[in-house]
């Protein structure tokens, strides 16, 4: 909303874009799908095209989520120019409907249900630029991977029950080597272009 009011809309647009190329650049890296912009935030979706799931899933969703934290944490590092915009990130696990919005030979679908919803209050109960995880996501990780977790706060969910949530402190240490690779490629690329 403050971005509204200091931008023109063209500027605004340009401002938003940049920020989209960076979370469809870590979305893709890790076979995720960039979903339109529901209400102030973007879904990122991971095994939408797979009907039989492996856990690998969960672990790509927390790669894409600390690349792309990195890659915006190097923009805000080197260029005082862009304004910074507010990112806070949620990761869970579950079944999405897809509805239908139009029918016409290209027909496009909105994501809704419980798992879209619950991630959205996940984020809005998050911190900038941290990965808040319902306890969900994380019983659908392959293996502990080296994963390391802090508690986070309990959360009410859609029926009044409190949810156990975890904020993310560190991947493996090879992980974590790799996501950085990944930033200096990123960066490098979009500098360049």
């Amino acid at each position: 909303e403050i971005l509204q009011q200091r931008l023109r809309s063209e500027q605004l647009t340009s401002v938003l874009n940049h920020y989209h190329r960076l979370l469809s650049h870590a979305a893709k890296l890790y076979n995720g799908k960039v979903d339109r912009y529901h209400g102030t935030g973007i879904v990122m979706t991971f095994g939408i095209a797979n009907p039989v799931t492996t856990g690998h899933e969960a672990l790509h969703c927390l790669y894409a989520a600390q690349l792309f934290s990195g890659l915006v944490t190097h923009l805000r590092e080197t260029d005082t120019q862009l304004l910074p915009v507010e990112f806070r990130m949620a990761a869970h696990w579950g079944n999405v409907l897809l509805a239908p919005v139009t029918h016409d030979e290209h027909t496009e679908c909105n994501m809704i249900g419980d798992t879209v919803h619950w991630a959205s209050h996940l984020a809005d109960n998050g911190e900038e630029l941290r990965l808040l995880a319902s306890q969900t996501l994380l019983d659908h990780l392959p293996e502990a991977d080296e994963i390391k977790w802090q508690e986070g706060p309990l959360i009410s969910d859609l029926h009044g029950g409190e949810q156990a949530c975890y904020w993310l402190q560190e991947l493996s240490e090879k992980n974590h080597q790799l996501i950085q690779r990944q930033i200096r490629h990123i960066t490098a690329m979009t500098e360049q272009a």
